[in-house]
This record gives structure tokens, sequence and C-alpha cells, in this order.
């Protein structure tokens, strides 16, 4: 499980977050959704301890994100809206790569068995030989979520996996994070209200800076007084103080 109690984060003078409280269940899809700049890749981080709370706390599994940084980068896995695939590599040899970075202690054969695992759960045996920079946007989406997946963490977090894919990309993605919430926790952020309604159990709508709904397709629905969530989201974001 993954819960923020009072968390808060500022960069310089500038307060993103303040006052953000909520979980995300075990072997369920968490959707983190609100308007640009709200403040959700901010959330992300902290969640991977890739930064920390400036206030309140973050835990991953019972594990403090600041104070046992180490434990908790290895239970989770982020999977950047921007990967960096700068490297002239192989999709094969950018995978046995990574899997010596992260399964650096395992031996080589657990490492090249990690890579076959996730290449296989993303679709990407059939373009092994390929070099990255040639492959679909598509394709980089399913190799960043195969990076996530070599070290096995019980926490996938992803931000914006949609990101300029087409309808059947699309599909394909929500196939994939469907069947990672069958045993692992997933919290992703999203524009796209249709991956929310499809996937999401639970759904945090952030703005101005705190959580404005926190609850299932249908209690924020009833809340706003919506029957469709693009409208209950629109309703929730466009008043002043996030509230309606």
């Amino acid at each position: 499980m993954i819960e923020l109690r009072n968390f808060s984060k500022s960069y310089g003078s500038r307060e993103i977050l303040h006052g953000v409280s909520f979980t995300a269940p075990p072997c369920s899809v968490t959707a983190l959704a609100g308007l640009n700049g709200a403040g959700k890749t901010t959330v992300l981080k902290a969640v991977c301890s890739i930064h920390y709370a400036d206030g309140g706390s973050v835990s991953v599994n019972g594990i403090d994100a600041e104070t046992d940084s180490v434990k908790n980068k290895a239970q989770t896995g982020f999977m950047s809206e921007h990967a960096d695939f700068s490297l002239p590599f192989t999709v094969y040899e950018l995978l046995h790569f990574h899997a010596a970075a992260v399964l650096a202690e395992s031996p080589a054969k657990a490492q090249k068995d990690a890579v076959f695992f996730a290449a296989e759960s993303c679709g990407l045996c059939d373009v092994f030989s390929q070099k990255v920079k040639d492959l679909s946007n598509g394709l980089k989406r399913r190799l960043s979520l195969a990076c996530c997946l070599l070290k096995n963490p019980s926490v996938f977090v992803l931000d914006e996996p949609e990101a300029g894919l087409d309808p059947r990309q699309t599909a394909d993605m929500r196939s994939l994070i469907a069947e990672l919430s069958k045993t692992k926790t997933v919290l992703f952020s999203t524009h796209l209200i249709s991956e929310i309604e499809n996937l999401c159990s639970k759904i945090i709508i952030l703005h101005n800076g705190t959580v404005a709904a926190d609850g299932t397709k249908e209690a924020l629905c009833a809340q706003t007084g919506s029957t469709r969530l693009e409208d209950a989201f629109l309703r929730i974001t466009e008043n002043g103080k996030g509230k309606v």
C-alpha cells in the first residue's frame, strides 16, 4: 500500500503541494489525475524516493520513502513520461544494461532470465535486435515499462504511460497495466478520463495544491451530481478551491 500523510513539497519559494493525504491500496490501480501543473509527477517521484517531502510523510508497504530510501527504491518501479533512450543500444542490449545495474548482486543467469521475462511480458522479444532509436513510440513506452519490470517490484508508479500512443497502443498498454494489477500495486497519472474509467478502482484528483477529490468513479459522480466521470472531473477542477 502507498500512503501519503500531509505531504507538502516546494521548489524554491514556490509551494507545489500541501496537506496531501491519500492511500493507494495493494493489487489495484489508483489514478492520480489533475490539470497540467497540479503536482502529479511531484507525488509520483516522492513515492519512488526520487525526491523527498518537505513536510508530512510518504510510506510504501510500511517503508518510509525518505528514511529507508534504498529499500523503497528496490520495491518500486518508476516509469517516467520522458524516458532517456539516448544510448545507442538495441532493445536486448538496453534491457541487459539495466538488468546489470538493478540486479548487480544477482548471478548472470538471473539477470538474463529477468531480461527475457520483462521482454516477454511487454511483447518485445520480436524486436530484440532493433535499435531503440528506431522503435515506434508505442514500443518505446513498452520498453520503458519493461525496464521497470526487471527487478520485479511490488509497486509500479507510472507517469502518463499512454502519452503519445495511438488507440491500438493505448489498448495494449491498458492490458499490460491491468495484468500487473493482479499482483502489484499500481499508481499512475493520466489525462485520459477513458483510461481512468477502464482501469482504476480509485481516483485521486489534485487541484490547487491539494487533494480535491478521492474515491471511486461512482463516488465522484455522486459528489458532483454528474452522470459522467469527465463532467465530475471538470466540476471539481473548475471551482476556485477545487471543491464542489
